[in-house]
């Protein structure tokens, strides 16, 4: 769940690979099972893991084809174990989750069915949910109709540990 959770944030479509520059993410995904290769960050480009094994369940659960603007988070995973929404929540916080100098928990993508789940896994694990919807600023000249917005996610948790990311772990307060 943690490894589908962070691809869900930061994963590419057509691709095995979550990239980000957090070694944490990589490590957790290499502890629950997966062969990985790691690229560490080079100046001005950032590092991803590539995960052996993962194209195949991305491809069963209808993912693997999915870009940005089509992700989401299937049911057999939000109705499933506290532990496995809470794994799945860990791997998009810690992949696309922000957490504020004041301690407080952002998500933000531009999929609305992922935004949503996300806030559903949220509350069913006993947080509070605002979402948000945003425009953001596109390059001049171009044109993506429809895909003009982002979805924030504003979170609060209850206390626990919602981070393996150390850097984000540190910022975080709990109510």
């Amino acid at each position: 769940p943690y490894t589908l959770g962070a691809w869900l944030g930061d994963g590419g479509r057509l691709t095995p690979m979550i990239h980000g520059n957090d070694a944490e993410v990589g490590d957790r995904v290499e502890a629950s099972g997966y062969k990985v290769r790691r690229k560490p960050r080079e100046e001005k480009r950032s590092g991803y893991t590539y995960v052996y094994g993962l194209t195949r369940g991305l491809r069963s659960l209808g993912l693997f084809e999915c870009g940005s603007w089509d992700k989401f988070v299937p049911s057999m995973y939000l109705f499933n174990s506290k532990k496995c929404r809470e794994e799945i929540l860990r791997g998009l916080l810690d992949t696309d989750g922000y957490v504020s100098s004041n301690g407080q928990v952002t998500f933000c993508v531009v999929s609305e069915r992922l935004a949503r789940s996300t806030a559903w896994l949220v509350r069913s694990l006993g947080g509070v949910v605002r979402l948000a919807r945003r425009r953001h600023a596109l390059p001049s000249g171009v044109t993506v109709v429809g895909k003009e917005w982002n979805w924030e996610v504003h979170i609060t948790l209850p206390a626990g540990r919602w981070f393996y990311v150390h850097r984000k772990a540190a910022r975080w307060r709990p109510p």
